[in-house]
């Protein structure tokens, strides 16, 4: 049975497609939103703690698998997200997180590209995925550099592929690329630091 948080989340990415896509009426507008305020308001449950304040009893699986459900850019609990599926693979270079997206209008920047910023972030992504390829502690996002090669075009498999490169006990290093048709068309590096922090765990 398909998870029903998934399945809300998908069906506000294609209401937000399709806002992106139609020059709505003032009328139809007016009208939907009052649709969208009524189902607003028939919301039930309790609030959701955030992933790292979940109970004492909540064991470290779950409360990562909630930090990816709403993961700005792979959750698939988050509306926002295109989302970007990951996997640990391993090549002749060793261990390796490989991330596949398809990016839509609503992360548009130049014509018919993904926006730079939002290459950016999945650049964060999957580059700090690549603590949970190595032991210790995870850490935060010290520095990121980004090299755009060309566009990268909109509704299109985009293909993501980091490695960690350098790991010392206080600081991990990780480069990766962005891949269309085996075309790179950017690259990136970044430095994390090391450190234990409340809750926080290694994606």
């Amino acid at each position: 049975m398909t998870d029903p948080a998934a399945r809300l989340a998908d069906t506000l990415r294609g209401l937000l497609d399709d806002l992106h896509r139609t020059d709505v009426e003032p009328a139809a507008a007016s009208a939907l939103a009052d649709v969208l305020d009524r189902s607003r308001a028939s919301i039930v449950g309790s609030p959701r703690p955030r992933w790292y304040e979940q109970p004492d009893g909540v064991d470290d699986a779950a409360r990562l698998q909630q930090w990816r459900n709403w993961s700005l850019f792979r959750g698939e609990h988050q509306p926002l997200a295109a989302p970007m599926r990951t996997e640990r693979d391993r090549d002749a270079d060793g261990e390796l997180v490989r991330g596949r997206v398809v990016c839509g209008r609503m992360y548009e920047g130049p014509p018919g590209a993904v926006h730079g910023g939002y290459i950016a972030g999945l650049f964060d992504d999957i580059l700090g995925a690549c603590l949970s390829l190595v032991d210790g502690p995870s850490g935060v996002t010290g520095r990121l550099t980004v090299r755009y090669r060309r566009p990268t075009p909109l509704e299109t498999p985009l293909v993501f592929e980091a490695r960690p490169t350098e790991v010392r006990a206080r600081r991990m290093r990780a480069e990766a690329v962005l891949l269309v048709d085996g075309v790179r068309t950017a690259e990136a590096e970044a430095l994390f630091v090391r450190r234990p922090l409340d809750g926080h765990r290694s994606a």
